[in-house]
């Protein structure tokens, strides 16, 4: 015979919790994922060329001179910023 304990973490009773909580916290769960793509999508692609565009544009302003970048690559889950020929 199985003990209670064995049986309460079973991968069949695992599995069936996991379906109820995706069941009744669906609506949260699609509002949770929609948003990370959303930040996912900004950090990659919209705040690299938002700093590219203003960098370019402020220096070009400071220095009196044609300034340029060669790329700008930004990662939103470790905040790591790089910026290429400046």
């Amino acid at each position: 015979m199985i003990p209670a304990f064995n049986r309460q973490w079973s991968p069949v009773n695992l599995l069936n919790k996991i379906q109820l909580v995706a069941r009744t916290h669906s609506r949260k769960l699609q509002w949770f994922g929609g948003l990370l793509m959303l930040y996912t999508i900004a950090g990659f692609f919209l705040v690299p060329w938002m700093l590219e565009k203003k960098l370019v544009e402020t220096m070009s302003e400071r220095l009196q001179s044609n300034a340029g970048l060669e790329s700008v690559y930004f990662n939103p889950f470790t905040f790591y910023l790089e910026i290429r020929q400046l």
